[in-house]
């Protein structure tokens, strides 16, 4: 019974600690990543349903090369009036202007 406990190795703290810093690690660099090169989002209203259905998730990239007609992109604009949504269907501005992109959707 003694030579069965004097076999048995404890794990060593190297191992342990490489252990422990893998899944911490990983999140961390996850983090990262998505506070730096990506965005995760989601389309709570029907407002795209062309393009994208309510419900649905979406990754996008905050590091993109060019835009072109078609692309779906995440942009920054004034704050929507709840009450008075006349400026949310009517912009004076048609088009958004590239200052404004966040990123651009994966397709």
């Amino acid at each position: 019974m003694e030579r069965r406990k004097q076999g048995r190795k404890q794990p060593s703290k190297k191992k342990w600690l490489r252990w422990w810093m893998l899944p911490v690690g990983t999140s961390i660099l996850v983090w990262i990543l998505f506070h730096t090169v990506f965005l995760a989002g989601y389309v709570p209203t029907e407002s795209m349903e062309l393009a994208l259905k309510k419900g649905s998730f979406l990754i996008a990239s905050r590091v993109y090369s060019r835009l072109e007609q078609g692309d779906v992109i995440v942009f920054r604009r004034n704050g929507d009036n709840v009450n008075n949504s006349f400026d949310s269907r009517y912009w004076e501005e048609m088009y958004v202007g590239e200052a404004d992109v966040v990123a651009k959707v994966w397709e």
